[in-house]
């Protein structure tokens, strides 16, 4: 004889009984995740307060292949030719910060003057790793503290183009504001005549979330760019 369970009439203590232990049941389900809500976010609260404003200091971040540190003075040569190399500049504004004089060693200097303490730009060496030569410029940019935003760039030397640093860098760059700083939004414009940049931005996590959008670069007309978010 089968019964269908549907069809039998529970007396009415019985059902007001089963009615309170599942309301019970679920309540404790619903406060169970509340407060696992209140501890994550207690926790994500505890984390972000234990990391650094990015103009706190000058990191040094180390990958494997290169490392992220202060451009000092010895770099000046090599500075010079990431500067005077036109394959490296067609792709980046003509306003950078080394750019804007002639004597790379004042630029050198001034990196970490009021450019820096008045958070307007953090410039690192990208080094290599094995030999310390300077490879090219790590930056960070457009920092926008009420909204925990920056912007970052890079320009590599011609003669370390295809070694995988570019991808490197940009790893570097997104781990450490990630993971050890306040930042929560990452942003990045790439000329899209420059697709292999757009791919290192991709390889890293980032997201392409506008596209063909007009730049002023400093170039005698708007460039026009891919921009992105991580």
């Amino acid at each position: 004889m089968r019964v269908d369970v549907r069809q039998v009439a529970l007396r009415p203590e019985r059902e007001a009984e089963l009615r309170a232990r599942f309301e019970s049941y679920q309540k404790s389900k619903l406060l169970g995740r509340l407060i696992g809500w209140l501890l994550e976010k207690e926790r994500e609260g505890s984390e972000r307060a234990a990391r650094v404003k990015l103009f706190g200091s000058v990191p040094r971040i180390e990958g494997e292949l290169v490392i992220l540190d202060r451009v000092v003075d010895s770099d000046a040569d090599a500075l010079r030719d990431l500067i005077d190399n036109p394959r490296v500049q067609r792709y980046v504004p003509t306003y950078l910060f080394e750019k804007q004089r002639e004597d790379v060693h004042e630029t050198i200097r001034l990196l970490y003057g009021d450019l820096f303490s008045n958070e307007e730009s953090l410039i690192l060496a990208i080094r290599d790793k094995e030999t310390g030569e300077l490879a090219g410029l790590a930056e960070f940019y457009g920092l926008r503290d009420e909204l925990h935003k920056v912007s970052v760039g890079y320009r590599l030397r011609e003669c370390f183009w295809g070694r995988g640093f570019a991808s490197e860098v940009a790893h570097l760059m997104v781990e450490y504001l990630y993971g050890k700083t306040d930042i929560e939004i990452i942003t990045a414009s790439v000329m899209v005549q420059n697709p292999a940049s757009a791919r290192v931005l991709e390889k890293a996590a980032f997201i392409r979330t506008a596209q063909g959008v007009e730049e002023d670069w400093g170039f005698d007309q708007p460039v026009i760019v891919d921009k992105f978010f991580c």
